[in-house]
């Protein structure tokens, strides 16, 4: 479930577009962090993948630190996708 949208005010219409995707995307991820990791979450079988997500989506915004609990998550387990938009998806994973 996605996190509730917030008041008209925080969003200006004269913010950029750009602006606007931002605020989301900050967003999404925080609501990731606060509940994909509480145990018993993810339950299917693309929860590594799910997870490996996160961790990239984490890491190209620069907030590596947060992305340290999501990479234990996993457990070292590579999935191809997304790493592999930069290159080969095991080096991509371990810097």
């Amino acid at each position: 479930m996605l996190p509730p949208r917030p008041p008209r005010p925080i969003r200006p219409r004269g913010w950029p577009r750009w602006r606007r995707c931002d605020f989301w995307a900050v967003r999404l991820l925080d609501h990731g962090m606060a509940h994909w990791l509480q145990p018993g979450h993810l339950r299917h079988a693309a929860a590594v993948a799910d997870l490996g997500t996160l961790a990239y989506a984490l890491v190209r915004a620069g907030r590596s630190g947060d992305a340290d609990p999501v990479f234990s998550a996993v457990g070292g387990l590579v999935t191809p996708w997304p790493w592999n938009y930069e290159g080969d998806p095991v080096e991509q994973f371990a810097r």
